[in-house]
């Protein structure tokens, strides 16, 4: 099974605030599949290496443009998204159900490597989407892709 790297809350609170009401083209542009402040399990498998990362980017993005982003921000454009992801999510990650319940790990997907789908997908209102869309909330259960 692949580990994941975590982003720690602290560190991903600060980025998801700085990231709320940024462009969609300019968070595409900021993204990236590493982060200095990046923290793994000790133990339970395999490090994901960066190209993973990159592919899981490149193919969840096909994903998303198939669904008409960063056009469309329809509820049909939404859902689409929202199931083919999953499924892809599923399908892709090779992670274990304790390593997925780790709000940490989407988290550095949300903030660090997909900030821009998750700005397509929850635009929010004049103030930009809300910061549980990229952190997860109390549980875990609003981060835009944990939830899938």
């Amino acid at each position: 099974m692949m580990l994941y790297p975590r982003l720690p809350m602290t560190v991903a609170s600060g980025i998801a605030e700085s990231l709320r009401a940024t462009s969609i083209e300019r968070l595409r542009e900021m993204s990236s599949c590493v982060h200095g402040a990046v923290i793994y399990a000790p133990t339970g498998g395999v490090r994901v290496e960066e190209d993973q990362i990159t592919a899981l980017r490149a193919e969840l993005r096909a994903v998303a443009s198939a669904a008409g982003y960063p056009d469309a921000k329809t509820d049909a454009a939404h859902r689409r998204f929202d199931g083919e992801a999953a499924a892809l999510l599923h399908r892709n990650m090779n992670i274990t159900a304790a390593e997925a319940s780790r709000q940490e790990i989407w988290s550095f997907l949300s903030c660090v490597v997909f900030p821009d789908l998750v700005r397509w997908r929850f635009p929010g209102r004049e103030d930009g989407t809300t910061a549980e869309r990229f952190l997860g909330g109390a549980r875990g259960v609003r981060n835009t892709l944990g939830r899938l």
